[in-house]
């Protein structure tokens, strides 16, 4: 059981470190990168209830630096900007935040000192398993960009990239904005040249 005591602590800051969630949505119907163009336009993402548009995510400045961000990654990919009239995609992006409360059970072991004595000496609580079980809120933010590539000629979502982090407790850099939307669209399709 100690054993099970130590490495527990160990795991969960390993679990914990494992960094962002990225899951992708790929129609069937709509070969991507398909003719390998795109513009900026479609409707606007409607992020569900509990995403939260906050001062981050409206700034100019921020949003100027996650669009320069998806054209750099699009380009390296071998996706070219074009008119609207003449994309075989739209792209659009959101990009959000919300609180997570989570409900914690702290277990602790308690030694109140010498337990007890007997005929082969004493033990304390440690020996006799004594714990103290708590439970607390705890809170965390977790932020997220989706990035769709939209078909021009159906308006359907070709590709979907959602990505999920814990939000830092600072403004974003344009590093960290690169690396996020880099994320995001790593298992983009390529253009072959």
């Amino acid at each position: 059981m100690s054993l099970f005591r130590s490495i527990l602590p160990t795991a969960l800051v390993f679990l914990g470190a494992c960094g962002p969630t990225v899951t992708t949505d790929v129609s069937p119907e709509i070969p991507v990168p398909g003719g390998g163009t795109y513009a900026w336009g479609g409707e606007q993402i409607k992020p569900p209830r509990e995403i939260k548009q906050g001062v981050v995510a409206r700034s100019p400045a921020i949003n100027a630096m996650v669009r320069k961000a998806i054209d750099a990654e699009l380009q390296h990919k071998g996706y070219r900007l074009v008119d609207s009239t003449q994309a075989a995609f739209y792209v659009r992006y959101a990009v959000g935040s919300r609180v997570r409360i989570e409900k914690v059970t702290e277990i602790s072991a308690i030694s109140p000192g010498v337990a007890g004595c007997g005929e082969w000496g004493c033990w304390n609580g440690w020996d006799a398993g004594w714990y103290d079980a708590s439970r607390k809120h705890v809170s965390s933010r977790e932020a997220g960009i989706v990035v769709d590539l939209v078909d021009r000629a159906s308006g359907k979502v070709a590709w979907r990239s959602v990505l999920r982090d814990d939000a830092p407790d600072k403004i974003p850099s344009e590093e960290l904005v690169n690396s996020v939307v880099g994320k995001a669209l790593k298992r983009l399709p390529s253009v072959k040249s």
